[in-house]
């Protein structure tokens, strides 16, 4: 006999598991090969990379989504749906932006500007600090990085270790300005685009993986 929906079981489920609150993570970015020589010929961007996972406010755990056509099971009558390709979606991150040199705003600019040169300061033959002229496009290799997103329990342990492998800001838009908008912060939108993405921990890995915490992740102090 069909047991019917027990409250009991349910609320000693979530007392013991707990549920997981989505304003308890952190984004971690590492600095690009091309921004790393854009520091010898503009200024050091360290400071920047690391104050990112302070400044960036929302963002998201990527999915996975699989393509799928419609095939005649038996040649004819009712089709049924099956996968051919995989597809990752790009991830809108927000990123708080300080009233005292505009860090993040300026990380995420110079990254976009050292991907394709848009700096046309001092017209067509303006080149930046890697020597890029107008709307040269740098190589792959030299933009792109790892980002990692950490989620947390209420506890502080990391419950979720994302990678986006080979990332970078396919976009960043525009910082609206009102004069009647006294209450909020500003904050820079952003659009990252990866390869593709793993999970670095052996919950969610082929056996054999083994889930090591990174030596250098900072105390995490869960928000209220």
């Amino acid at each position: 006999m069909t047991q019917g929906f027990n409250i009991a079981r349910f609320s000693t489920l979530l007392n013991s598991k707990g549920i997981q609150r989505n304003n308890k993570f952190l984004v971690r970015f590492t600095m690009p090969i091309l921004m790393k020589q854009f520091i010898n010929s503009i200024g050091d961007l360290s400071e920047a990379t690391r104050n990112m996972e302070f400044y960036t406010d929302s963002a998201a755990l990527p999915g996975i989504a699989l393509q799928t056509h419609s095939v005649l099971r038996y040649g004819t009558g009712m089709t049924e749906e099956k996968p051919f390709m995989a597809s990752i979606s790009p991830i809108r991150m927000s990123h708080l932006v300080d009233a005292t040199d505009n860090q993040s705003y300026f990380y995420m600019r110079s990254w976009v500007n050292l991907i394709l040169n848009t700096n046309l300061s001092s017209g067509i033959n303006t080149v930046n600090g890697t020597s890029q002229a107008p709307f040269e496009l740098s190589y792959k290799y030299e933009y792109v990085t790892d980002i990692n997103i950490l989620a947390f329990n209420d506890k502080g342990d990391v419950t979720r270790d994302v990678i986006l492998r080979d990332a970078y800001p396919k976009a960043i838009e525009d910082l609206p300005l009102n004069w009647a908008d006294n209450q909020n912060a500003m904050r820079l939108m952003s659009t990252i685009v990866y390869t593709d993405w793993y999970e670095n921990n052996a919950k969610t890995n082929p056996p054999n993986n083994t889930y090591t915490s990174p030596s250098n992740t900072p105390e995490f102090i869960p928000p209220p």
